[in-house]
């Protein structure tokens, strides 16, 4: 918020980069069982439909997006969504 001469309020809107922001944590339920929790993903996979794989698709590209499948390489670990 800035204030000029006239005590008007001016905001300024600053983009934000939410990719470098981790909104997420991956927990290593057993030995090939991992869960992601995140409030982002939930209402993501919500809106998204999964019926097809064109939307299951969409769902890998938001995970990738928001670094989700680094954050899975980074564990070694190997994932398909598609099984």
């Amino acid at each position: 918020m800035i204030t000029n001469n006239t005590n008007e309020k001016v905001y300024k809107i600053e983009k934000i980069n939410y990719s470098k922001i981790p909104d997420f944590e991956i927990k290593k339920i057993n030995y090939d069982y991992f869960e992601i929790i995140s409030d982002r993903v939930i209402i993501t996979k919500i809106l998204i439909n999964l019926k097809t794989d064109e939307d299951i698709k969409r769902l890998s590209l938001y995970l990738d997006k928001i670094g989700i499948n680094n954050k899975l390489k980074e564990m070694n670990v190997r994932f398909d969504y598609f099984n």
